[in-house]
């Protein structure tokens, strides 16, 4: 038998399985025949599935609404923003790079005992920035 014929004992095989009627030619082509085997498991199979009760109606729309806006926004709190984070570090890249020509404009217009101040009040603007565009990426507030 190849793999496109169906077993003439089939039919008696899950009729056999179905009233637990069996007999010895039955039993022994059971034992012999994969393609029974094979359906006697499905059989099986589709006993217990029609066994588990179905609801009758879906849940009222304002559930699912309700449920879909709890699981986005604790999904939106607790996986990284990669792309808040790559902006982030983008960012600082830039300011490490461009601090050398920032600090000789700076020095030109303060005086020196005055640039420790300045590079504090410099890097906590840039930090401040910084914080400003993760948390607007993690609140949405550059989408609206």
């Amino acid at each position: 038998m190849n793999a496109q014929q169906i077993c003439t004992m089939e039919k008696s095989i899950i009729s056999a399985h179905a009233t637990e009627r069996w007999n010895e030619l039955l039993e022994s082509h059971l034992k012999s025949c994969t393609f029974c085997q094979d359906s006697i498991e499905i059989a099986k199979w589709m006993g217990q599935l029609a066994a588990i009760p179905e609801e009758t109606r879906p849940p009222d729309f304002e559930v699912i609404w309700t449920m879909s806006r709890i699981t986005q926004a604790s999904r939106r709190r607790f996986v990284p923003q990669w792309e808040g984070i790559a902006a982030i570090l983008a960012a600082a890249c830039i300011a490490v790079w461009a601090w050398s020509p920032v600090e000789s404009v700076i020095t030109k217009m303060v005086p020196q005992h005055s640039m420790l101040l300045v590079l504090f009040l410099v890097s906590l603007t840039l930090a401040a920035g910084m914080t400003l565009f993760a948390l607007s990426e993690t609140l949405d507030l550059r989408r609206r």
